[in-house]
């Protein structure tokens, strides 16, 4: 089978969910095609370009989740929530996928659905650049919050409790902090906090866009009912 950089990538993948990113070289990969690593560089130039290409394979099962623009009647809000949902569980189903991604540029191939993204967010009301800085910051967040999802699945729960922390919590020394614990605790489950804590942020943000665009649109509304307002317009 000839070598291809499709074939490098999804070796690469599969050396990610075995072994890590540590895990993730190109004499790894080149062993496992049976090729010299020097031979990989004629496909794949550098480490980095290997991590890009994997974090666009990476969002592009995201598209098999989720759409790339609203389906017919859905709002823009629930379609974005969803899509971001949807690159969450993609990254936190994968090992090591949050540090893949971070940092990643994109590629060419990755333009038309870039392009699509944005076109969604601006037929909703954005302007284009608005646009892209909403998708760079809900991508942070959502890097983010898998990373810290997968820290702490590593971790491990047996270790992340301190004792003198708990003992000075309880003392009664630090009020608010006892107080916000216990309410955090009353609506967090000890399974998935991490989970609740992603989807928390993500209610804040998306109502922060939503907010964000009614504003606009109100004061738009607002200007092209003032007196003389016509006359501007012709």
């Amino acid at each position: 089978m000839a070598l291809t950089t499709a074939r490098i990538v999804a070796t690469a993948m599969r050396l990610l969910e075995r072994d890590g990113l540590e895990g993730v070289s190109f004499r790894k990969i080149g062993a496992e095609l049976e090729v010299s690593a020097p031979t990989l560089y004629w496909h794949i130039d550098s480490k980095r370009r290997l991590l890009d290409l994997m974090a666009e394979e990476l969002m592009a099962r995201t598209e098999d989740l989720h759409p790339l623009q609203p389906s017919a009647g859905q709002p823009w809000w629930d379609w974005l929530e969803r899509r971001t949902r949807a690159m969450y569980e993609t990254m936190i189903s994968h090992r090591d996928a949050p540090r893949v991604v971070a940092g990643n540029r994109p590629t060419v191939a990755a333009l038309p659905a870039i392009d699509g993204y944005l076109t969604a967010l601006v037929e909703a009301g954005f302007h284009p650049g608005e646009a892209i800085e909403t998708i760079l910051a809900l991508g942070a967040f959502t890097t983010g919050c898998a990373l810290e999802w997968q820290a702490e699945a590593e971790r491990g729960l047996a270790t992340t409790t301190d004792p003198e922390l708990t003992v000075q919590v309880r003392s009664g020394a630090y009020p608010m902090v006892l107080t916000a614990f216990a309410e955090h605790r009353a609506t967090h489950t000890t399974a998935t906090p991490h989970d609740q804590m992603f989807e928390h942020g993500l209610r804040m943000m998306i109502d922060g866009l939503r907010a964000r665009l009614e504003r606009r649109q109100e004061a738009s509304r607002v200007d092209v009912s003032l007196p003389g307002a016509d006359a501007f317009s012709r």
